[in-house]
């Protein structure tokens, strides 16, 4: 997230409401990355797959350091079957 621009955005005294990938999330599409990735003998190296999905701690830390008060901060499971 970049917090300047995502801060720009919200007025004083407004409110920040999204909907981000969480902690886990693709861990079965990274897994099954690195194993394919193995099997045709080929590196996985993690630069080159920047996907970033924090902890609600880290989520948080992140907004209250961007100036922004969390007054909720919530884990939402979507079980979605491709």
């Amino acid at each position: 997230m970049n917090q300047l621009s995502q801060r720009v955005l919200v007025k004083k005294g407004g409110r920040f409401v999204a909907e981000m990938g969480g902690h886990g999330n693709i861990a079965s599409i990274v897994w099954a990355l690195q194993k394919s990735m193995e099997e045709l003998k080929l590196s996985y190296i993690e630069d080159y797959f920047p996907w970033y999905f924090p902890t609600l701690e880290e989520y948080q830390s992140k907004l209250e350091g961007a100036g922004f008060t969390v007054e909720m901060i919530r884990y939402m499971s979507a079980q979605h079957r491709f």
